[in-house]
């Protein structure tokens, strides 16, 4: 079994600002997310026998062929925290539609395929701390990260020794606007 997701990777100098916000900016007891992790997901497949993730692969490239997927810009400007999973979180207080749909599109695939599906309506957000048993307190100031989106990825979720990391399987362009 693999545990899948797609998702939109960071450049490295988005992760920064991000971290840097973090570090400066917040207080949370919860686990930090190691920079290397920070991602944007768009749908999240679950554990999945490889058989299944290359037919969900195949079908997400035969959809980025047909269709023009537009990439775009994300201004995270708002922070979140959702207690079930401990989860605090920035993202963007709007998103282009077009990113809804693609979320869409790729919780389609990956159901009809045996992902793991979820009727939760799409929030773009990357986790800052995972493990929060509180909520953290507000920021000392707002966030106000903006980042550009290039890529759509299909990522491998790895338990290892010294934690989760996550390793890009295939990958597709998007369109520039």
């Amino acid at each position: 079994m693999i545990r899948a997701f797609f998702g939109i990777g960071l450049e490295g100098r988005d992760r920064t600002r991000i971290t840097d916000w973090r570090d400066q900016a917040c207080a949370c007891e919860g686990k930090p997310v190691p920079p290397a992790n920070l991602h944007i997901t768009l749908a999240f497949i679950g554990d999945i026998k490889r058989t299944a993730l290359e037919q969900i692969a195949d079908a997400a490239e035969s959809y980025f062929a047909k269709n023009a997927i537009g990439g775009g810009t994300l201004v995270l400007d708002t922070v979140g925290y959702w207690s079930k999973p401990g989860i605090f979180w920035i993202g963007p207080s709007q998103w282009p539609q077009p990113l809804t749909r693609l979320s869409q599109k790729l919780r389609h695939l990956s159901c009809a395929a045996g992902g793991k599906g979820n009727n939760r309506p799409f929030q773009p957000h990357v986790t800052l701390h995972r493990r929060c048993r509180n909520p953290p307190t507000a920021p000392l100031y707002e966030p106000n990260v903006r980042l550009s989106y290039t890529h759509c990825t299909l990522f491998e979720s790895h338990q290892g020794k010294k934690g989760v990391s996550y390793h890009a399987l295939e990958q597709w362009p998007l369109q520039p606007q």
